[in-house]
């Protein structure tokens, strides 16, 4: 929990897979936490703290004229059944700093992570990056990425090259996060390492591949303790 930022539920998972099968129960770990019984860990040290109740949720116009809404969404997509649908996002950097963000694609699904740094915001260098991806996967990119599903953000504004690479592209309504929910979570796991402020120039793509590999790696508990990358990998085998 404190050197590799696992939750205390991720972290009973990891240790059930270690052999520790009956250490003890997840609101038993939290009452030591809360009671201070670790010497180094205490409830500040908890990746999620507990957080105001939103306002509710108001669906907005998409602004977008071009491409497609996410109201045209198939119903499959929208729960879950099919592998192979993706949310994408951006993770900013330092303001005022160098120019320098993360473009985070999140799989529906299995909820398998690709993250990869680029030199600024705007839509030349998302449509590059992902220009690269699909060259990656000549033959399979469409079966991998059948859908991406983004916010209003002018980064993401040119839906016709985006879809020359064999994807569909979706518009999320505007101020409509909910929407896009595993990149939220996702951007949380992230921040967890790069606090709001941090000016990615000085993280090396190394650093950025191996938190990639932490986050497809991490224990999940909505699928009892598997991790993204074994879940993926089973959905690609039968898709």
């Amino acid at each position: 929990m404190k050197q590799e930022k696992y939750s205390p539920v991720a972290t009973l998972y990891e240790a059930k897979q270690e052999g520790y099968a009956d250490l003890f129960c997840v609101k038993t770990l939290y009452n030591y936490i809360h009671g201070e019984v670790f010497l180094d860990y205490t409830a500040k040290d908890l990746p999620y703290q507990k957080e105001r109740r939103k306002t509710a949720k108001r669906a907005k116009r998409i602004r977008k004229k071009d491409g497609r809404s996410i109201e045209e969404r198939e119903e499959g997509i929208n729960q879950r059944e099919e592998f192979g649908h993706w949310e994408m996002d951006m993770v900013v950097g330092k303001q005022g700093g160098s120019q320098e963000c993360l473009l985070v694609l999140t799989e529906r699904k299995s909820r398998k992570q690709i993250i990869r740094k680029i030199e600024n915001k705007k839509s030349e260098s998302v449509c590059k990056e992902i220009a690269k991806i699909a060259k990656q996967y000549p033959k399979t990119f469409g079966k991998r990425f059948k859908s991406i599903t983004v916010d209003n953000g002018s980064e993401f504004m040119d839906a016709e090259r985006l879809e020359s690479y064999g994807t569909i592209i979706y518009y999320a309504h505007s101020y409509s996060s909910w929407e896009r929910g595993s990149n939220e979570n996702a951007n949380r796991l992230i921040r967890r390492f790069f606090k709001k402020g941090t000016d990615f120039k000085a993280v090396t793509k190394k650093r950025i591949q191996q938190l990639e590999e932490w986050m497809n790696n991490y224990p999940r508990k909505m699928f009892q303790g598997r991790t993204a990358k074994e879940y993926y990998q089973e959905l690609l085998l039968v898709s």
